[in-house]
């Protein structure tokens, strides 16, 4: 059997889950707890005596093409706004735990904030917080819509079988071989928006892409193992 990819969602899911295990074991062999919402500066800083002055932040427009370029300042703005919707410096209830992982693709800068709960390896998603930079936003409203539909897209290409190829054939012909998530699966969805108003970026594909990661870290830090393998009925695992 072929397994078929959906555009971008397994490059995000691997890169930043693999981000995330790594950077926990850099921690733990520096001792320091990790600092998952600056991961992308924490382990390269240098020592005080070291630090050169601080530059100017690079625009987050590349002037030839109007779209924005991937830069560490977009990356961390954009995750620094999930945590902070988030409320990433309080504790959860007993049982919960977070997930974080960003995107740029599309010509945006996407984050998503997962809380799950894992259950006899059940998984109950009870909130995904995004925060998104397309640039411009034309209409908030609809571009909210956008991002939760691409949420009951992205949960089900990482939870539901993926579709294969048998004789030269698509195996699964319809919904009954390829069930879709139900209503009552779909998590609690906030979003903020931070758009900078320097370039066109996309809005529905950039948060599909962070759906996958940010579960899927939040799910290692609740059975506390890595999870590698998507859809994740591969690890043994299923979607409440």
């Amino acid at each position: 059997n072929i397994k078929i990819s959906f555009r971008n969602m397994e490059h995000s899911d691997a890169l930043e889950t693999y981000v995330n295990e790594a950077l926990e074991k850099v921690f733990k062999f520096i001792e320091r707890e990790p600092e998952p919402i600056q991961r992308q500066a924490a382990p390269i800083q240098k020592p005080a005596q070291q630090v050169q002055p601080a530059a100017p932040a690079p625009t987050l427009v590349n002037p030839s093409t109007g779209r924005a370029p991937v830069t560490r300042a977009g990356v961390l703005a954009a995750e620094n706004a999930a945590a902070k919707k988030a409320e990433w410096d309080k504790p959860l209830p007993a049982g919960t735990f977070r997930g974080i992982a960003q995107f740029m693709g599309y010509a945006s800068y996407s984050a998503c904030v997962a809380e799950v709960s894992v259950q006899n390896n059940i998984v109950k998603i009870n909130r995904l917080v995004f925060a998104l930079n397309s640039g411009h936003v034309v209409n908030p409203y609809l571009t909210r819509e956008q991002i939760e539909g691409s949420v009951a897209m992205a949960l089900g290409a990482i939870f539901t079988p993926e579709i294969s190829v048998e004789n030269g054939r698509i195996k699964e012909q319809n919904l009954d071989s390829y069930p879709l998530i139900k209503l009552s699966s779909t998590p609690r969805i906030e979003t903020v928006l931070v758009p900078s108003y320097d370039f066109w970026g996309g809005v529905g594909e950039p948060t599909i892409c962070v759906v996958g990661p940010a579960v899927a870290n939040a799910i290692s830090a609740a059975i506390g193992r890595p999870v590698r393998n998507f859809p994740l009925y591969k690890e043994g695992l299923s979607l409440a």
